[in-house]
């Protein structure tokens, strides 16, 4: 077991993204730091998702898996990001991109225009899109807050070095850092959220290796 990523919510609690066992909420307002992860009262949702909850704290909600079902769900959650809408948003690696408000759970799977299930990096600019960064597949762009879905894919047609995504972040000038197989890209983009120029960084810059790791950005 493994911790992926941290996030905290507006009232504090700490939500934890984990390697084998979907997400874990913390919270620390409490005199004994309680992590949430009972196996009980647990609602099985097909074979994408189960809710786990614990029945003596309340809204005590968690991802997790029916133990004898690990191997279908395989909930590996490799990133987490709380949007404008306090939506808790996670990167999985084998169901997609999803979203969590008041009790219910929504997928955006290739089903719906994913170019991959295999999801690594989840990151939102200032305009209300989410960058969904893919293992081997490019970056997708959702529009989180319109109506209906809005999704585009970028990939090694539009100028990136790698489609093999590892993470990605927002400068202060609104430029995205990709960390990818073959070094970090830099991508200014346009008014539209359309690449306009990438720079490759890699060995020639002064990186030991071009391959980046996973999260490896604060």
């Amino acid at each position: 077991r493994f911790t992926k990523d941290l996030k905290e919510d507006k009232d504090g609690a700490i939500w934890v993204a984990s390697s084998s066992e979907g997400i874990y909420k913390i919270n620390p307002s409490t005199s004994i730091l309680k992590i949430q992860t009972y196996f009980s009262d647990t609602l099985m949702l097909n074979d994408s998702l189960v809710i786990v909850r614990d029945t003596s704290v309340q809204d005590s909600i968690i991802f997790s898996y029916e133990v004898d079902k690990i191997a279908a769900l395989n909930l590996n959650v490799n990133a987490l990001h709380f949007d404008q809408l306090n939506r808790l948003w996670f990167a999985s690696r084998l169901k997609g991109v999803g979203y969590y408000e008041k009790g219910e759970v929504v997928f955006i799977d290739k089903a719906k225009g994913l170019p991959s299930n295999d999801i690594r990096s989840i990151v939102e600019d200032e305009k209300g899109h989410l960058w969904i960064g893919t293992a081997g597949y490019g970056i997708a762009r959702v529009n989180l807050y319109a109506d209906s879905l809005d999704l585009r894919v970028f990939n090694e047609n539009d100028g990136l070095s790698s489609g093999n995504i590892y993470l990605m972040t927002f400068d202060e000038g609104g430029d995205l850092w990709v960390g990818c197989g073959r070094g970090v890209d830099r991508v200014s983009l346009d008014e539209e959220g359309s690449f306009k120029s990438i720079k490759t960084y890699g060995k020639a810059d002064g990186f030991l290796g071009v391959e980046a790791c996973q999260n490896a950005v604060i």
